[in-house]
């Protein structure tokens, strides 16, 4: 009978200790993750706020190239009524003086570059999915595939600037004293298209941008609920 009480008396005092260990390694394993669950919300509210920013500065600087835009448009617009005027006079200043003019707005493209380090940084890090709004990472992930596409225009208008128009026009014009050393460029169909080009292309991103003015006010909006809900 001695024999029995101490039996279970050692393993009462050893199933004591195994419920402590157990509750141990529980409550070890709890600290833990609630411990990298802080650090993970620490960190996304971190991201949030730089992404905030970053949009903040997109939405500052379409808004200021649209409306280069638009100037670009109608000083385009203006050009090319004044090129299909049948008296047109390559001699004249002021004809010389609108090529001149001309030429400039076409060199002068008005590029939109957004801030995307943040974005890129938690796509190749992996920490993109510290985002837990799958909302929120839709609309990132469409603003930033929006982004590329006026990258994509951007690069084929200075393309077109860097095979064509530039080397054209160095061999047109002297720089220094900002003068036609070939007046008759006016009448060249090379002049002429790239005008009517600079215009198409013009057009196509303000429309482009506008539509994306649109989208960025959206994911702004949404940015900023998603954080006060993280709070």
């Amino acid at each position: 009978m001695g024999l029995f009480r101490r039996a279970w008396a050692q393993l009462s005092h050893m199933s004591k200790d195994l419920i402590i260990l157990v509750l141990g390694i529980y409550l070890a394993l709890w600290m833990e993750n609630t411990v990298q669950d802080w650090e993970e919300l620490d960190k996304q509210q971190d991201y949030l706020s730089r992404l905030a920013e970053d949009i903040s500065v997109d939405q500052q600087h379409i808004k200021s190239v649209v409306t280069f835009l638009e100037k670009k448009i109608d000083r385009v617009s203006s050009g090319i009524s004044f090129l299909q005027n049948s008296k047109l006079d390559p001699l004249e200043p002021e004809t010389q003086s609108k090529a001149l003019e001309l030429g400039s707005v076409v060199n002068n493209y008005y590029f939109f570059t957004p801030q995307d380090f943040t974005y890129l940084s938690m796509r190749e890090s992996g920490d993109f999915k510290l985002i837990r709004s799958n909302t929120l990472k839709s609309k990132l992930i469409r603003l930033y595939g929006r982004y590329k596409l006026v990258d994509t225009l951007q690069k084929n208008y200075l393309q077109g600037l860097d095979d064509e128009f530039i080397p054209f026009w160095m061999r047109n014009v002297d720089m220094l004293s900002q003068e036609l050393s070939n007046p008759d460029i006016v009448t060249e169909p090379l002049f002429r298209n790239m005008i009517a080009f600079a215009g198409n292309d013009t057009q196509t991103r303000l429309s482009v941008l506008n539509k994306l003015t649109l989208e960025v006010n959206e994911l702004a909006n949404e940015l900023k609920r998603y954080q006060e809900e993280s709070l």
